[in-house]
């Protein structure tokens, strides 16, 4: 029997170019697993081998792929597949990443999984162990400041983990979440990066105090850089509980852009140099979602998030949160239903 759980998950994206912290509500279908033969081999039956001609230019006999995936809960099997991507659609690699070959993969599947999950690559054409050590598999992690584009993020799993690159078996794994676009690429990083710091901080004010249903209400964020060094890829949240229908309105930023996916307000607001801030103003109207409104009113959350690139020394002032009182409307109980 499917037990289906309302949730409210953080989810924090992180990957070498960036971090972005989102707030998502799903239905989470809640099975029984079994982690017997949670082991699958990848249906490969849509990607192809080099040609004798383009093996001689890259110098290898084969250039291998994914071989399977151990899933970390199986609850319904399914059959699991690779299908080639080209490479040219795929947007640039992070800095010191370069293509190892000019194959991507996309890997899904039908089976009913939750992570995390061990993708296993085999690149047998590699014959010199200071080139394999230097091979990453990169992950396609959905950029949620730029919908539609795709942050690669490294997710090769590496020493002293046992399950770490084997030379010997030419065996490479990756860990993620879910199943997606891979790229195997090599690491051209010569010297540890110098790490930039950061402290980002957000604040969030309300105004009016308490709102009725059908008037405006609006939220004021200001996301601020106390520094010591420059924040890049500055990227904000906004969400407000389901007591009542949220109707979004508007959003403007002092700087970059702001939208609404239909479950939560985001801002890319980009850059800010150290002692700079930027707000970021969003209006939205609270509307009965069939329930009675009692004279009293019921309180509504707001709640922020912002990241950035930078590492940030201070984690607990990256959320700001405020409660708001609903009334009824001046006349009558407003039982119109709507969905942010």
């Amino acid at each position: 029997m499917i037990i289906r759980k309302y949730v409210i998950a953080l989810v924090c994206l992180a990957s070498v170019t960036g971090i972005g912290l989102l707030i998502w509500i799903y239905w989470q279908p809640k099975l029984e697993a079994t982690t017997s033969e949670a082991r699958t081999r990848i249906d490969t039956a849509g990607t192809s081998k080099p040609t004798p001609e383009e093996a001689k230019n890259q110098g290898v006999n084969d250039t291998g792929g994914m071989v399977s995936i151990t899933y970390a809960n199986l609850y319904l099997k399914g059959p699991t597949r690779a299908t080639p991507i080209d490479v040219k659609l795929i947007g640039p690699l992070p800095p010191r990443y370069a293509l190892y070959t000019d194959r991507a993969y996309n890997l899904s599947t039908d089976a009913v999984v939750s992570g995390p999950h061990i993708v296993t690559f085999q690149l047998p054409s590699v014959t010199d162990a200071k080139t394999f050590d230097s091979l990453r598999i990169l992950y396609g992690a959905e950029d949620f400041l730029n919908p539609g584009q795709k942050l690669w993020v490294d997710v090769t799993i590496l020493a002293p983990n046992k399950d770490k690159p084997n030379f010997r078996t030419r065996t490479i794994k990756a860990r993620v979440m879910e199943v997606g676009s891979f790229v195997v690429a090599l690491s051209t990083q010569t010297a540890p990066e110098e790490v930039a710091v950061a402290d980002i901080s957000i604040t969030l004010a309300h105004s009016p105090e308490s709102v009725r249903l059908d008037m405006n209400l609006t939220y004021t964020l200001t996301i601020t850089n106390n520094g010591p060094q420059t924040a890049t890829r500055v990227g904000i949240t906004d969400h407000t509980s389901p007591e009542v229908d949220i109707i979004f309105i508007s959003a403007t930023s002092s700087q970059g852009n702001c939208w609404d996916d239909g479950s939560n307000t985001i801002c890319s607001i980009g850059t800010l140099e150290a002692g700079a801030s930027a707000t970021v103003s969003i209006i939205v109207k609270p509307r009965s979602n069939g329930v009675t409104i009692p004279p009293t009113g019921v309180v509504v959350s707001n709640i922020a998030f912002v990241g950035a690139n930078e590492k940030d020394p201070n984690r607990h002032n990256n959320m700001a949160q405020r409660n708001t009182t609903v009334l009824p409307g001046l006349f009558f109980n407003h039982q119109v239903i709507g969905v942010r």
